[in-house]
Parts: structure tokens; C-alpha cells; sequence
């Protein structure tokens, strides 16, 4: 599209943007002390009603719909598996590109502006959509941070219903908040609303004032992974298997089942962590990972992944793994320096669209697949994100197609 970086106005100096971030910038996104990183509308809200005229009509056109989807049910049931296989769907283990790219909003922007992301990254051909499990900003303590905060599990459905091809999951769901029962059911009925794109993003949390506020134990570390390391292997089988029987500290199921089970032959689970323990578990009952950083500090947290992998006999290069930094695109060089100083610097790539693309290049040589790109510091108006967006589409993405 040529837009150059000036006229983007993604440059977020002096951005409002900031204001929805605390001072220390990444602590109201990811600084988890276990090592896991967690993180015409009016036509279809009216319109069968619209269409039958009367409410006598209207449920009249329902139960001749229903009688014809009844016996056309085995095909459209046929119809849709075979669609699920269709190259147009984004597998992890299927896209053609030496790097893939996915969208993350802000959980504090609008649903208009969520969804119409959703459906411009579908169709640009963007990988993944990510979005956050948190019901408020993090504070690093008791404290409340106001503002809003969309719920996961509410938008995705609806992001399933808006796109036709990207993948899209919790970034990520904590164990500590979630009964291992709804994430598996949750996950396998938006598999069949996205027909086989959702991806369960999970974590052992670790967000003092959401878990103070609504009074759900934020456990000690220890213990708080061990329910993570159940709830996995529960979750794993519930998708996986007819019935599920489990018997733990945290948790017991007893002939459990989960249908229907998910289109895709095997969900896949995504860890968000750095931890050595989260990182084993991970490699033992997991399909993918996740991690944060600029360059420096992902290839530290891949060392400790693939030493993991390693300890329990796992192959790294058998999960999918993705990256996440700050991106802030500008060619202001004392704007650059105070990034890079502050206290986000380690997990932040500022610079011109060629930087970008040079240390994206050193994620490929450090092996990631994926490339989350996050729109918290992309620009201060919805159209400076958009731009934002469709720059990397333009200039970074086709350099490593």
C-alpha cells in the first residue's frame, strides 16, 4: 500500500496509547512470576424477524428450516468435514511461509474495532488471531486498574463468525481462573463455529488483582503449576478421547465426556511460558509454545524450551513456537534509545521497517514459526493500527513469504 512510516503515525512517542499501560509498561501485560506468560450488525441482530414479517411467520419459516436442515443433516455434516481440510484453513503444520504472522489486539479496544481487524488481517492472509484472557489491566498488585476489558471466551466466537481462514485462540487462558471442563468444551464447540481453526492457548496464571478481586486463589507457584499440569493432561483428554477419567490433587473426573469432539483430528494446545517445570510439562502434553521477546531475550527462553524438550524426551522441532515483541515502527533515534532503556526494552523491537525485518530474520534463525505482532503500541487511533497492520502486510510479511 504505500504508506511510508511518518504518514502511518505509528511512531508511539507521544501516543495516548501509553495511558492504557501502566508506567512500567509490560507489567500490565506479562510479567508472571511462575514463568508463564499469559496472557451491519443491525441486519443480524434482527434479521429472520425481519424476513418472516410477524412473529407467527417468523416461527413458522423456523420449523420448515429445521425439518429441511433434519433431513439434510448427513450431508451438510459431510460438507462440512471435507471443508474443514480445504487449503484455505491455517494449519500450524500446513502454511507455506519460512515465517508466519498473527494479530493481537488489546482486550481494551472496541468490539467494532476487534472484529473489523479480525475480518481486514483474514483477509490480508494473516496467520492467527490472539487475544487475551484478563478481565482488567495488571497493576503488579492488589490494585485495580480501570478501563475496559472484553472478555476472551465472549469475543472469540465471535471473531470465529467473522473470518473464514485465520486460526484464533485465548493468549492465554489461566488454569488458576478456568475449570479444566469448560476450556476443553469451550475449545471444541468454537473448533466447530471456526470449522477447525481454534487454538487453546493455555498458562497457570499469574494476575494478582483479577484473581483479589473476584476472590479466586492465586496459589503459590508450586502448586498453582501442579493444577496447570493436570488441568493440561485433563484437557488433552476430554478433546481426545470418549470418556475421561482422572483422579488428582486438584481434580477428578469420573466416565467425563466432551462432545462433540473438535473438527480438528488434534486441537492444538499452546503453552505461553519461560519457566524450566512449565517448559517440561509443556514438551510432554502440549503442541505448541509461546514466548515473549525482542531477539536477545526469545533465543534465552527457546535454550531453556529446548533443554526441556530434551529432559523429557521430546524433539523441540516437533511443536509449533511463536514469539511475541512490542512493535514500534519509527526512524526517531532518540525515541529508539528510550525504548530500548526502559524498562520494556528487552521485550520491545523499535525501528524502521528493515529492522523490523532483520530481527524478525533472526527469530527464523533462532527457529520460531510465528510471529505475534501485539497492536497495544501500533498507533493511538484505530486508523493509525489499521496502517500499522497493513505496513507489516506490505513490507515486512512478503520478505520472508
Amino acid at each position: 500500500m504505500g504508506i511510508g512510516l511518518s504518514r502511518a503515525g505509528v511512531d508511539m512517542g507521544n501516543s495516548r496509547e501509553f495511558g492504557h499501560l501502566p508506567s512500567r509498561l509490560m507489567t500490565d501485560l506479562f510479567d508472571a512470576p511462575v514463568g508463564d506468560f499469559e496472557w451491519g450488525p443491525d441486519k443480524r441482530r434482527h434479521g429472520m424477524r425481519d424476513l418472516a414479517g410477524d412473529t407467527r411467520l417468523f416461527w413458522w419459516v423456523a420449523i420448515i428450516a429445521g425439518a429441511a436442515l433434519m433431513v439434510a443433516g448427513s450431508t451438510l455434516t459431510v460438507l462440512s468435514l471435507q471443508s474443514s481440510a480445504t487449503p484455505d484453513v491455517h494449519r500450524a503444520d500446513d502454511y507455506g511461509q519460512t515465517m508466519r504472522f498473527s494479530v493481537w489486539p488489546s482486550p481494551a479496544r472496541p468490539v467494532n474495532e476487534v472484529l473489523d481487524l479480525a475480518r481486514l488481517t483474514d483477509d490480508l492472509g494473516w496467520f492467527g488471531f490472539w487475544f487475551a484472557d484478563h478481565y482488567m489491566g495488571n497493576s503488579g498488585s492488589t490494585e485495580l486498574v480501570a478501563g475496559d476489558s472484553h472478555e476472551a471466551w465472549a469475543i472469540l466466537p465471535a471473531v470465529a463468525a467473522v473470518t473464514s481462514k485465520m486460526r484464533l485462540g485465548p493468549l492465554v487462558s489461566p488454569t488458576s481462573v478456568h475449570h479444566p471442563a469448560l476450556l476443553a468444551n469451550r475449545s471444541a464447540t468454537i473448533d466447530h463455529l471456526s470449522n477447525g481453526r481454534m487454538v487453546l492457548g493455555l498458562g497457570a496464571g499469574w494476575q494478582i488483582n483479577e484473581h483479589h478481586a473476584y476472590g479466586i486463589e492465586l496459589e503459590a507457584p508450586g502448586p498453582r503449576v501442579s493444577r496447570f499440569e493436570e488441568s493440561i493432561q485433563i484437557v488433552r483428554s476430554l478433546l481426545d478421547n470418549d470418556r475421561t477419567d482422572f483422579s488428582g490433587d486438584f481434580y477428578t473426573f469420573t466416565d467425563a465426556p466432551c462432545d462433540p469432539k473438535p473438527i480438528q483430528a488434534k486441537l492444538p494446545i499452546v503453552v505461553g511460558t519461560s519457566g524450566p517445570r512449565m517448559c517440561r510439562i509443556t514438551a510432554r502434553h502440549a503442541q505448541e509454545w509461546n514466548t515473549w521477546g525482542a531477539p536477545e531475550m526469545a533465543a534465552a527462553s527457546r535454550s531453556t524450551f529446548t533443554a526441556s524438550c530434551e529432559a523429557v524426551g521430546v524433539d523441540p522441532a516437533s511443536l509449533h513456537t511463536s514469539v511475541q515483541a512490542m512493535f514500534f515502527l519509527t526512524e526517531d533515534a532518540d525515541k529508539i534509545a528510550q525504548i530500548k532503556n526502559g524498562d520494556a526494552g528487552p521485550r520491545s523491537i523499535a525501528g524502521s521497517t528493515q529492522h523490523i525485518i532483520e530481527q524478525i530474520g533472526e527469530y527464523v534463525e533462532q527457529g520460531f514459526n510465528e510471529v505475534i505482532v501485539p497492536d497495544f503500541t501500533l498507533g493511538a487511533s484505530r486508523e493509525e493500527r489499521f496502517a500499522a497492520y497493513e505496513l507489516f502486510t506490505a513490507e515486512v510479511v512478503p520478505e520472508f513469504s
